[in-house]
């Protein structure tokens, strides 16, 4: 996959998901495609920036893989810090008891994805963990953890105080957009969480 069709992605079509990057830096597809055309440069950093990026936006657990696998070699041929797979435990660090408002129950398709993020208070961007869950399936209690790191090496445990959000999307898309229903928390480590998903995106 990553070597394929490669001369094409380093001419017009790598230009045009430069470009693409250049007006929306935080598209899936662009950020997928811009680091193959900058490994396909020879620059193994961008490259391994722009699937962190990618990574961040929490895709299927089978992508995440693919991703992190990538991302460690590009980091080891760049001279970078490598991204290895993380190594923490299973161990609950947050309890988030998760329900939805009626009005937000009536907005939202049960099939509808539920994003529950942790993120720093300080620095929300890229996220610290996350989970997928679906709108039918609320209300719910789940953990989060450092198994559920969106980088490895930035363990959900190393942090004070994290901002719980949880986002039902209406798009499906992991990215808020308009019309998407959200709760929200700030707690100290080691607290629990109640979300209620209540509030509508302008």
């Amino acid at each position: 996959l990553l070597n394929s069709d490669s001369d094409s992605i380093t001419g017009r079509a790598g230009e045009l998901f430069e470009n693409s990057l250049a007006l929306a830096p935080d598209n899936p597809k662009a950020l997928f495609y811009g680091g193959i055309a900058a490994v396909s440069r020879g620059n193994t950093s961008l490259a391994a920036d722009r699937w962190e990026a990618l990574l961040a936006q929490s895709p299927p657990p089978e992508v995440q893989a693919i991703l992190r696998d990538r991302i460690a070699v590009w980091r080891d041929e760049s001279g970078g810090t490598a991204v290895a797979a993380d190594t923490g435990s299973d161990e609950a660090v947050i309890r988030v008891e998760l329900s939805m408002s009626e009005d937000a129950r009536q907005a939202v398709s049960p099939d509808a994805t539920v994003y529950v993020i942790a993120r720093d208070p300080a620095q929300p961007s890229p996220p610290i963990a996350a989970v997928r869950r679906k709108a039918a399936e609320l209300p719910l209690t789940l953990t989060l953890g450092d198994a559920d790191s969106m980088l490895p090496g930035r363990r959900l445990s190393s942090f004070d105080r994290v901002e719980i959000v949880a986002r039902a999307s209406l798009s499906g898309q992991p990215l808020e957009q308009p019309g998407d229903w959200y709760g929200r928390q700030t707690i100290a480590a080691g607290d629990a969480a109640h979300i209620r998903i209540e509030r509508k995106v302008p």
